[in-house]
């Protein structure tokens, strides 16, 4: 009699006439506060001890000492004003705003591989508690690599994370921090940073004036010979039509060649500024950027900034605490759910074996 009822409340689950209460996969409000409490243990330690581990951290690591300093690009608005006058002689348009002169290009060259790259050969003095001592970048930073140019690399690379750049947008002012363990140090590479920009910026504009000389240069002859020109057929001229006034193809001819002299003239003029101009500054050592503010040896370390790396390590072992309380309880849930499903396969397949010896009950069913 009890296998017989058992059998019809399996068919009537088949059919759908009875619905059974299965588990769900989502949590209650009830479930979410149940789950917090039951794991409240891990909720509290998980925080503390990530702000233990951070806290920690913040001081076994040495004390860092930075210095920015800040400097604003000059641009050579003379010499463009003078490549645009000669341009408008030849009825040419261009701009004087000068290409690679931006604050981001300086930003850009800090952190280039050729500034790097000079920094890493320099030898720096720091303190050594009473004494001065002098080291290399690479014995400072205990690179130990197998060759020269490995150990240049790494110590590129670890530069790279020293050093930071930050632009003003509105005023184009350009800072640069540099941060190392020693306080001369960070001064000293800042300085040196300073002075390789200003250096490439000097050879960049030396070179560029000493390819400008050389093209006025020979401009220069040329217009030179066309004015003689110019000037040699208005002295024949006057010199065939001494009574040029008064006929107007004389005329015509005298004015037209005035013009033709006078244009010359103005050309060569021109060119002949710009070709002082661009020796002067193929010899011109002056600076091409602005100090604004010079690197200074800082005197006290950089903070440490514990509370805010206190709340945000609280907030991180929070959120970690929370991710493993219910990835636990969803295991839990899960292996029940397996336990379950497992055990209606057994029940299943012993029924389905019975139908397989008995067929007839199919056929009753």
């Amino acid at each position: 009699m009890g296998n017989e009822l058992d059998q019809q409340r399996y068919d009537t689950h088949v059919r759908g006439d009875i619905v059974e209460p299965k588990d769900t996969d989502y949590f209650s409000l009830i479930e979410l506060v149940n789950t917090i409490l039951k794991y409240r243990r891990l909720l509290i330690l998980t925080p503390l001890i990530v702000l233990i581990l951070v806290v920690g951290y913040t001081f076994i690591r040495p004390r860092k000492y930075s210095t920015s300093p800040a400097f604003l690009p000059q641009s050579s608005s003379h010499q463009g004003s003078l490549t645009s006058s000669l341009a408008a002689q030849f009825g040419l348009s261009i701009s004087t705003s000068e290409l690679g002169q931006s604050p981001q290009f300086y930003a850009n060259l800090i952190t280039s591989r050729q500034i790097l790259k000079e920094l890493t050969r320099g030898v720096y003095s720091f303190k050594d508690g009473d004494k001065i001592e002098q080291s290399t970048l690479s014995k400072l930073l205990r690179i130990e690599e197998g060759t020269e140019e490995l150990t240049r690399e790494k110590a590129i690379l670890i530069l790279e994370e020293l050093i930071s750049v930050t632009i003003e947008r509105e005023t184009g002012l350009v800072t640069f921090t540099v941060e190392t363990k020693w306080p001369e140090v960070s001064a000293e590479l800042a300085q040196n940073i300073l002075e390789q920009v200003n250096q490439f910026n000097l050879e960049t504009r030396q070179t560029q004036a000493s390819a400008e000389r050389v093209f006025i240069e020979g401009r220069l002859s040329e217009v030179e010979a066309e004015l003689r020109a110019s000037e040699d057929s208005l002295q024949d001229f006057l010199q065939k039509n001494r009574q040029w006034q008064g006929s107007h193809e004389l005329e015509f001819i005298h004015d037209r060649l005035i013009r033709e002299v006078a244009m010359r003239q103005q050309v060569f003029t021109t060119l002949n500024q710009a070709y002082e101009q661009a020796r002067i500054d193929e010899v011109r050592d002056t600076p091409v950027i602005t100090i604004v503010e010079s690197p200074e040896v800082p005197v006290l370390p950089d903070r440490r900034r514990l509370l805010l790396k206190g709340i945000l390590a609280l907030m991180v072992g929070i959120m970690l605490g929370i991710f493993g309380a219910f990835g636990r309880e969803f295991m839990i849930r899960g292996h029940k759910q397996e336990a379950n499903n497992f055990a209606e396969f057994e029940k299943l397949k012993q029924e389905t074996w019975q139908d397989i010896k008995n067929p007839w009950r199919l056929l009753r069913s």
